[in-house]
């Protein structure tokens, strides 16, 4: 069976997604008729990218929602539209900066304490600057397959972070 417009509308709906999403949008509804495309483009993409993940579509697969994250994340970063005086380049590092704060914020509740806007920005900027592969290639990944753990990933780096800025960013 065909991944379906319902099929991606169920995917992009679970927690791991949506985290990509949150990156992308707050204001993303998947249930509303004006995401219509945005999902038809992303079924699209599959069947492009992802052959034989499209056309023998299993919900259920760990393999699919392994394979699948990738693709999701680099969806949305190529449609992440900062001020156009910005481009591409630009919106791409915003993509990933919201990646990289979202995963830190989620992290930190998960810790019981919390981050105003600023230590994330902050953060996130420090990733860019220190840590640039990674920055650039991080995302909060749930795979089944491999043993990624992206929680640990980012409290190494908010260690270090709290390192370089009790040490005068030194």
């Amino acid at each position: 069976m065909e991944m379906t417009k319902e099929d991606a509308r169920e995917l992009l709906s679970r927690p791991t997604y949506r985290r990509f999403l949150g990156a992308y949008s707050t204001v993303l509804d998947l249930n509303s008729t004006f995401h219509e495309q945005f999902l038809q483009d992303f079924v699209s993409l599959v069947a492009e990218t992802e052959y034989e993940l499209f056309h023998d579509w299993d919900a259920t697969s760990f393999l699919a929602h392994d394979m699948l994250q990738p693709i999701c994340v680099d969806f949305l970063r190529e449609r992440t539209r900062g001020a156009a005086i910005l481009g591409s380049s630009v919106s791409s590092v915003l993509y990933r900066s919201r990646l990289v704060q979202n995963a830190l914020s989620e992290w930190a509740d998960e810790q019981s304490f919390s981050l105003d806007g600023e230590a994330l920005a902050m953060f996130a900027w420090y990733c860019h600057s220190r840590y640039h592969d990674w920055f650039m290639d991080f995302a909060p990944y749930e795979l089944h397959m491999g043993g990624y753990d992206w929680r640990a990933e980012v409290a190494a780096k908010w260690a270090h972070f709290l390192e370089y800025c009790n040490h005068g960013g030194h």
